[in-house]
C-alpha cells in the first residue's frame, strides 16, 4: 500500500510512475468533494468512479442524454437491489453500446483527473491487491499520459473561454 498527499508528490508524477510501472490495483483520492477511484490494469486506468453526485456514471450519463432517464433510472434501481453493476446492467439491457460506454466512461476519467489536479488537499492511497474487476469484458485502456494531456487541453480551453468573456466585459 503507498499513500500520501499529492501536495508532496503531483498527480501527475504519480499517474506516470503507475503508467511506467505497468501497476494492477486501485488508487483512492480523497478531499473534501468525496472519493474518487481509479482502477489500474498493466498501468492504465481501465475504470473510473467517484461519490461526487456530479462524478458519478449515472448522473454523467443522464446529463448527456444518452439514456432515457427513466430508463436509467430503472437500471440504476435494479442494480442497487440486485447488488449488480451497474455498468453490467447497462450493456446486458442494450442501453448503451460498449464503445459508447467506454467513450463515457474515458470522457468522465479525464474530467475528475482534471479537477483532481486542481483540488488541494487531496490525500491519496493505492492498494496494489485490490481487485480488479472486468466488467462483462469491458474494460478502458487509457494511458495516464492521455488523461494528463487532455486535461492541460481542457484547462487551457476553459482559461481561452474566460479570457474571451472578461474581453467582452471590457
Amino acid at each position: 500500500m503507498i499513500n500520501g498527499y499529492l501536495d508532496q508528490l503531483h498527480f501527475g508524477d504519480l499517474l506516470q510512475w503507475f503508467q511506467m510501472g505497468r501497476v494492477r490495483g486501485r488508487l483512492t483520492l480523497t478531499c473534501r468533494h468525496g472519493e474518487r477511484r481509479f482502477d489500474f490494469r498493466n498501468g492504465s486506468v481501465c475504470f473510473v468512479s467517484s461519490t461526487d453526485p456530479e462524478e458519478r456514471l449515472g448522473s454523467w450519463i443522464a446529463s448527456r442524454d444518452l439514456v432515457d432517464h427513466a430508463r436509467l433510472r430503472r437500471i440504476l434501481a435494479v442494480a442497487m437491489l440486485r447488488r449488480e453493476l451497474f455498468t453490467d446492467l447497462l450493456l446486458a439491457e442494450g442501453a448503451l453500446e460498449d464503445v459508447a460506454l467506454k467513450t463515457t466512461l474515458t470522457e468522465l476519467a479525464e474530467a475528475i483527473t482534471g479537477k483532481v489536479l486542481l483540488s488541494p488537499g487531496v490525500e491519496f492511497r493505492f492498494d496494489p491487491d485490490h481487485p480488479v474487476l472486468d466488467v462483462l469484458g469491458l474494460s478502458l485502456d487509457v494511458k495516464p499520459s492521455h488523461l494528463l494531456m487532455e486535461a492541460a487541453r481542457r484547462s487551457d480551453e476553459r482559461e481561452a473561454r474566460e479570457d474571451d468573456e472578461l474581453s467582452l466585459i471590457h
